[in-house]
């Protein structure tokens, strides 16, 4: 956060950490463009690279209450961003890893998001989607982002472990994000949606 003090960085993620959405939030302003444009470099592949980073705020928010340990927030977003393209590499059968290597070390971060989205038409589709989640899935949705339940509280209501609570939401985020490119929005919009 070029912008911001030390302090004010630190208060950003401790917030974040604890589970303030607007925090979170400013944290993936001020970043996700210039990783936008990393994982581009990584993957070479525009839409991979909007689910890297789709992926990598998905983890980061999910893993929040660690963010408070972290000293250098940039570096650690763009290894996190680094690990998620190898993995999409990987999956994709592409194997050369010079290749990548070369792309990290010439990546320059320097893109922004330039499409604008109505929030309102996001979060309505949204909402026709968590109906179409099985009940458990729904409910444990719900819990977290209606009601701003931590995956320990919620663990503990409903009576199940935390890495269960953790795959489930993992598990819904993804089924959100498939509806939504149904209706022809990209993968990255919905990272808008998580922290809004």
């Amino acid at each position: 956060m070029n912008k911001f003090s030390a302090d004010y960085r630190h208060q950003v993620l401790l917030d974040a950490s604890e589970g303030d959405e607007k925090a979170f939030a400013e944290l993936f302003y001020e970043y996700s463009s210039n990783l936008l444009a990393f994982a581009r470099k990584l993957s070479n592949n525009p839409s991979e690279a909007e689910e890297i980073i789709q992926n990598v705020f998905i983890r980061v928010w999910i893993h929040r209450d660690k963010l408070s340990e972290i000293e250098n927030i940039k570096s650690w977003l763009y290894k996190f961003v680094v690990n998620e393209s190898l993995t999409y590499i990987r999956k994709r059968g592409v194997r050369d890893r010079a290749d990548l290597q070369f792309r990290t070390k010439a990546a320059i971060a320097d893109n922004n998001i330039d499409k604008m989205v109505d929030l309102n038409e996001l979060k309505r589709i949204v909402a026709k989607a968590v109906d179409c989640l099985p009940e458990q899935r729904k409910n444990i949705y719900n819990l977290s982002r209606n009601e701003g339940l931590s995956i320990s509280q919620i663990s503990e209501l409903l009576n199940i472990s935390p890495h269960t609570v953790k795959n489930t939401l993992v598990t819904s985020l993804k089924f959100i994000r498939d509806y939504l490119k149904k209706y022809g929005y990209s993968s990255y919009v919905f990272i808008l949606l998580v922290i809004s």
